[in-house]
């Protein structure tokens, strides 16, 4: 054994900047992994470190294997004595300010200091910083990554305590704070780790996270889920024995010796986890049992932590875990049994009211709300308060109470999965919700229950309140029972006077409706109420006080504003859409939005989001069947009503002076068609306000049809709608009027309301054609429609593991031969079909195209295809013309339909598509570029000849985004760079896209997804014989268009001076102007849409890209060197490919080099084997799609 025990000298060239970190790497037996560990330290970006490593009395071949090192580390070795004493030894030995510990058998990631450094410099008063880990297997391989921050961003005494989120080699210290405790203790090996970070951390040393992943952590025999059953003992032995001295410390705070008990619960089940890991299940059983006696949880609580805990504690350690195979074991259902067995059965009669109290982060008001139930009048009651992750004191605060109330720890899901938590748990026939910071007034339960027995065919009684300000101080009295005395489903509806501490449920209602929908947060409480309605429930008013609710700046109204609104609007879109609504309710839609977005505007100003409050005016103005006055009115008089009932200062002089209000008022007379009629429907109105004659109605009603049409036309179908509905109201019995509101509400995608308006337009006219047609062809719509209904409500309900994925896609990405968008739009969907619950979403350009989803659908789980529908406002010089034209309704309504599925990552492909992000805001979101879509557009504006594009657009839609490129350009530019940075991922296909991305993107990450082919697919082709030039691509494509005039009209004439070399294109939907090439040169031979592109190129010696306009790079280069065929193309044509001209194509920019390159092809048999030998193999070993998307794939696995 080398004698290094005394050389404490030997350290490598420090770095002179402050601090310096001692990296300490204990060993025992560890010669496999060691080097690998040292290295990883050496490869540190942060400079300033020493690397100390103890050899805990190894035996193996440590000493041979840390020889390479010696002269950049300090060697010790040691009797074996355990690792707290290795640790303890190198903090000894340590000249650093900051201590960093390496497992021997664990890997630093590059920036892992230099990150963590970072933090102590920020936060000096910091003594240790966390960081997430990567698990690793024997072999190196990615398991999965460990971020705890996620769920406990607040690393506290008592986070420490509970959920130990605590791995040495994540970590990093201050050395000052060893000083100050002392260092490892070995009698708790191997939980010393524990027991010194929570020694620390009641010591009062603070400590913060690195939110990043900063170390590979290795699963193999010496960590707690591989360790054998004695070993497993062994553990939770010492364990124990580290959780009884810590608890019986004299000094322990007052706040962390109140959470003994949680604290116990938990870490028992932890404990029986491993020995259930282990196959030890008569000691799980054990440590059940130990962890049930120390929760006043009811059994079936326990029961759902013990298995949230085994599922936790299973992701944590990267292990497999079956809730079902453990519901099986005899010794789980013994516990169980056991469980069940010491519960206390009660003697007394089951309560008449269950009081849920949803309670999260509200230690402050929670004992003011339980006091106000328990000074109940009505005794006949039972508290049930759901504490939904709480990360505050919520558990030393409702102590004094456990004995009085049901107390309900969930992780934190939100305030409707708590009150449905509260409800499962809930034994009273009746429901009274008291949100944590509110409070009861004593005869509250009392009053509202002698209601419901005078009337028991009652589901909700309503009640007043006080609100009050944050130090219980009464602001005004709250009593709608005045304004709308019968609560009708109308008056739910319109008015919504729904706020659930005042209110009380019959619980038999709650359960039939399904509870509260959590997708609808801050929404929930209203939407639950009007699914109640809709079914029937009758509810009345007890006019009197029966709550306090409280307005402060916490709570969940004033603190996200934007996404109340958000959901707000998603609900009420939701409601509408339901296909049981009752036709009385669905007559009120546009009274209903109108004052809906009106409320929401409101909340906006509140909020001081003043640009979204302007959006939502307008909206409300397209819903408003009144004139601009009216329409003024009545947002003053919402402003007003909402400001008294949250008791906010409202001062209409002062919004009149904001210019978003200006802007909204302007708004009101903006479209020329509104103003140019304004006259003569006032004159109208005037004559309606006498007794007018029939004739005078009608000409009314025309007026208003004619307006209608004519916005329609406009594709202003908000403004069309509101006129049509006005002209069928006025004369009911016109088939027409209805039958045109029909195509209007058609054309917005209102399908239930075009259809009921064809009938009745069918009922009044039965011998028209015309509306039998638009009927049968709207219930097509209607079945597409009620498909994706039906997928929507199945996936609500879908369990599991496997992440969801929606792909959007502008263009159909099949038939392949649509060319290289389409290829490597199909790819994508192979590859993470595969992998993935992927779901895809397309436009489709011709009714034919219905037939691929049976394609698609063999590689995903459902595909969703639909033609253009009309564009969702009036167009104007300002947008950009794709944009505008895919922005439609139909896709918007299917894909806000299919956003109420929890998506784990939503894929945006092309620019184009991202026209509907604001559905997907929240969520994970990708977009995949294929080209700089303004930059290609920007390519066109130099090529020159206008009256080709401008002929060719005629019959080409392709084509028409070309002939104001310039202008279209700009518009795209400016749109491209507001959109980028609101993706935390952006794929490109080239460096140079990349370069630009960065450029212009301080957010998110761009990532290079290169081009690729499918070389199992595509393979060499026996052209030996062939003489031809091929050209190949989409011919609707306007630079595919321009590469091959461009070839015919300078390169081959300059070609056939020395050949007569026959010219070929072959592709899709070639335009008229390229199928007359043919008439006028016989030898120029058009293929349009070939079936089998490696047949053409059999009889083709070469294929050519004459490219000069475009962006991205060419699919089309890596199909020809996949086919063994050489390639002749522009630098722009070969642009961001790894490929070599003369080693794997030939590069001519100017006619004369690209003329000649060919020749050379042609006239040297050694050039053509070399290129498609080099080409072949350039395209096996680096654009094969499944090394491609494996880098995608591990940036999503990394983030999912």
């Amino acid at each position: 054994m080398p004698n290094q025990g005394s050389d404490r000298d030997r350290q490598g060239t420090i770095s002179s900047k402050s601090p310096k970190v001692s990296v300490i790497i204990p060993s025992y037996n560890c010669d496999r992994y060691l080097p690998e560990a040292i290295v990883s330290v050496l490869h540190q970006s942060y400079q300033n470190y020493e690397i100390i490593v103890i050899d805990d009395g190894s035996t193996d071949n440590t000493s041979a294997a840390i020889e390479p090192y010696l002269a950049k580390i300090r060697y010790i070795y040691q009797d074996n004595q355990g690792t707290a004493i290795a640790r303890n030894h190198g903090i000894d030995l340590a000249t650093g300010e900051l201590i960093a510990f390496l497992d021997a058998d664990d890997i630093f990631l590059p920036h892992k200091l230099k990150e963590q450094v970072a933090i102590f410099k920020q936060n000096p008063d910091l003594g240790i910083v966390n960081s997430g880990y990567r698990i690793i297997k024997e072999n190196g391989e990615v398991v999965m990554d460990i971020e705890r921050w996620q769920e406990i961003p607040d690393l506290t005494p008592e986070v420490w305590l509970i959920h130990k989120p605590i791995l040495p080699s994540a970590m990093m210290f201050r050395r000052e704070w060893f000083e100050q405790v002392g260092g490892f203790q070995q009698q708790f090996f191997p939980c010393e780790d524990i027991e010194l970070t929570l020694r620390m951390a009641i010591k009062g040393c603070k400590s913060a996270w690195l939110t990043k992943v900063t170390v590979c952590y290795r699963q193999r025999d010496r960590s707690a889920t591989s360790l054998n059953s004695s070993q497993v003992l062994l553990h939770n032995r010492s364990a124990e024995a580290m959780q009884d001295y810590f608890f019986t410390q004299k000094e322990l705070p007052e706040s962390i010796r109140q959470l003994e008990a949680k604290s116990r619960f938990y870490f028992y089940t932890w404990l029986a986890w491993l020995c259930y890991q282990t196959d030890l299940l008569p000691q799980m059983a054990q440590y059940l049992a130990k962890s049930a006696s120390h929760t006043p949880l009811s059994s079936a609580e326990i029961i759902v932590n013990w298995i949230n805990t085994f599922d936790s504690c299973a992701k944590v350690y990267a292990c497999e875990f079956d809730a079902y195979k453990l519901g099986n074991l005899d010794k789980w259902q013994q516990a169980i049994a056991s469980l069940q067995a010491s519960s206390t059965i009660p003697t007394f009669p089951l309560p008449k009211v269950s009081v849920i109290i949803p309670s999260y982060n509200c230690d402050r008001y929670l004992p003011e709300a339980i006091d106000s139930v328990l000074r109940q009048t009505y005794k006949n009651y039972e508290i049930i308060v759901i504490d939904d992750g709480s990360t505050d004191n919520t558990s030393a605060a409702i102590k004094p109470y456990l004995a009085k109330i049901r107390y309900v720890y969930q992780d934190n899901q939100g305030v409707s999965a708590a009150r449905n938590c509260g409800l499962a748990l809930a034994e009273g026939e009746l429901i009274a919700f008291l949100d944590a910071d509110d409070l009861f007034l004593p005869d509250k339960l009392q009053q509202q229950v002698a209601v419901f027995e005078q009337h028991p065919d009652l589901a909700i009684v309503n009640s007043g309140y006080h609100v009050i300000q944050e130090d219980g101080e009464v602001v005004m009295d709250v009593e709608r029972w005045h304004e709308i005395p019968d609560l009708t489903p109308e008056v739910w509806l319109l008015h919504k006077p729904v706020l659930p501490s005042v209110m009380m449920f019959r619980k038999e209602w709650l359960e039939r409706v399904g509870g509260f929908d959590p997708r609808f947060s801050s929404s929930e409480d209203v939407e639950v109420v009007l699914r109640m309605v809709i079914q029937g429930c009758k509810a009345a008013w007890l006019t009197q006080i029966t709550t306090c609710y409280r307005r402060h700046n916490h709570s969940v109204t004033w603190k996200k504003t934007l996404r109340q609104v958000e959901n707000s609007e998603l609900m009420q879109d939701y409601f509408f859409s339901r296909q049981d609504l009752p036709a009385s309710l669905r007559q009120l839609e546009y009274r209903s939005r109108f004052y809906f977005y009106s409320w929401l505007a409101w909340l906006c100003y509140q909020g001081g989001l003043l640009s979204q409050m302007v959006d939502y005016l307008a909206k409300s103005r397209n819903y408003a069947p009144f004139p601009s006055a009216e329409i003024i009115v009545n947002w003053i008089n919402t402003f007003e009503s909402c400001a008294r009932m949250y008791a906010c200062k409202f001062d209409a002089y002062e919004l009149g002076n904001l210019k978003q209000w200006q802007q909204a008022i302007d708004s009101l007379k903006a479209l020329p068609i509104f103003n140019s009629y304004a006259q003569e429907i006032a004159k109208l109105q005037q004559l309606l306000t006498a007794n007018p004659d029939p004739s005078e109605i009608e000409l009314y009603a025309q007026v208003y049809l004619e307006l209608g049409e004519k916005m329609r036309a406009q594709r202003d179908l908000d403004r069309a709608i509101i006129c049509l509905r006005q002209a069928v109201e006025l004369v009911p019995d016109r088939a027409d009027y209805h039958h045109s509101l029909g195509m209007a509400l058609e054309e917005r995608y209102d399908l239930n309301s075009a259809l009921a308006a064809y009938q009745r337009a069918i009922r009044l006219n039965p011998d028209e054609p015309t509306f039998r047609h638009s009927c049968d062809l709207l219930l097509k719509q209607q079945q597409d429609w009620q498909e994706v209904l039906d997928y929507c409500q199945k996936m609500q309900k879908v369990k599991g593991n496997q992440p969801k994925i929606l792909m959007i896609f502008p263009f159909p990405p099949y038939p392949l031969q649509q060319g290289g968008a389409a290829i490597r739009m199909f790819e994508q969907i192979k590859y993470f079909g595969r992998r993935y619950h992927l779901t895809v979403v397309c436009f489709i350009f011709q009714e034919a195209d219905r037939v691929l989803r049976s394609q698609l659908e063999q590689y995903c789980h459902r595909a969703f295809l639909l033609k253009p529908g009309k564009p969702m406002s009036p167009y104007t010089k300002e947008r950009h013309q794709q944009l505008y034209f895919l922005q439609t309704w139909n896709m918007w309504k299917t894909l806000e339909q299919l956003s109420l599925i929890d998506f784990d990552l939503v894929s945006f492909e092309f620019i184009f598509s991202t026209v509907y992000y604001p559905l997907f805001s929240g969520r994970l979101t990708v977009l995949n570029e294929h080209n700089i879509e303004s930059r290609l557009l920007q390519s066109c504006t130099q090529l020159g000849d206008r009256e080709l594009i401008s002929n060719l657009s005629r019959d080409v839609d392709a084509v028409k985004p070309f002939v104001n490129a310039e202008r279209e350009a700009k518009l795209l530019r400016e749109y491209e760079n507001q959109t980028w940075k609101k993706f935390a991922l952006r794929t490109v296909v080239s460096q140079i896209d990349k370069l630009e991305l960065d450029r212009l993107c301080v957010t998110g990450k761009t990532l290079i997804v290169k081009n690729g082919i499918d070389t199992q697919a595509i393979l060499p082709v026996d052209n030996c014989n062939a003489k031809k030039i091929l050209f190949m691509g989409t011919m609707s494509y306007f630079p595919n268009i321009d590469a091959v005039f461009y070839f015919v009209s300078e390169i081959l004439p300059l070609v056939r001076q020395y050949s007569d070399s026959r010219f070929c294109i072959a592709g899709r939907e070639p335009p008229e102007k390229i199928l007359n090439l043919s008439q006028s040169d016989p030898s120029i031979e058009i293929i349009a849409d070939p079936q089998d592109m490696s047949q053409v190129a059999c009889q083709c010696q070469m294929t050519v890209v004459p490219l000069r306009a475009g962006s991205g790079t060419r699919i089309k280069i890596l199909h020809s060197l996949a086919m063994g065929i050489p390639v002749v193309s522009t630098s722009l044509g070969a642009e961001g490919l790894d490929v070599v001209s003369g080693e794997h194509l030939l590069i001519g920019d100017r006619p004369q080099e690209f003329a000649q390159a060919i020749l050379a092809i042609q006239a040297n048999a050694n050039l053509r084997t070399k290129l498609s030998t080099n080409g072949r193999k350039l395209v096996e070993t680096k654009y094969d799609w499944e090394h491609i998307f494996a880098q995608y794939e591990n940036w999503v696995e990394k983030n999912l």
